[in-house]
């Protein structure tokens, strides 16, 4: 059965960079594209996110999360006073895990202290 898993996990890290392209397909479709195509597409990514789910493929929650090395890469961090320190404030590329193991972790941005302006105004 651990064999099987593996080769599962496998196969998904294979389709997923498939799977980023189709997303970013939806997220940047050019204007007056057919409607009734975009809804096509639509469903047929998410036939390929419920069939890979079937298999355990479960996204990794990232924006608004804690940073967690384990889940997620940081690529690069975002001042914030919204949000407490290390809290992944962007998505860049989305994560996945096959049950409890990470198949690839979300990369994110993470918030940061803004640095202190008030100091250099004071001159």
């Amino acid at each position: 059965m651990e064999t099987v898993q593996h080769a599962s996990a496998d196969l998904i890290a294979r389709v997923l960079p498939v799977l980023d392209d189709l997303h970013n397909v939806l997220e940047h479709k050019p204007e007056g594209v057919d409607e009734s195509w975009v809804k096509g597409l639509e469903l047929s990514v998410r036939k390929l996110e419920e069939a890979l789910g079937t298999h355990g493929l479960q996204p990794i929650d990232a924006v608004g999360s804690p940073f967690d090395p384990k889940l997620h890469e940081a690529v690069g961090h975002v001042e914030s006073r919204e949000h407490p320190e290390d809290t992944v404030v962007a998505e860049l590329r989305r994560g996945y895990r096959v049950r409890d193991r990470v198949v690839r972790p979300a990369l994110v941005k993470v918030a940061r202290p803004p640095a202190h302006s008030e100091d250099s105004e004071s001159h």
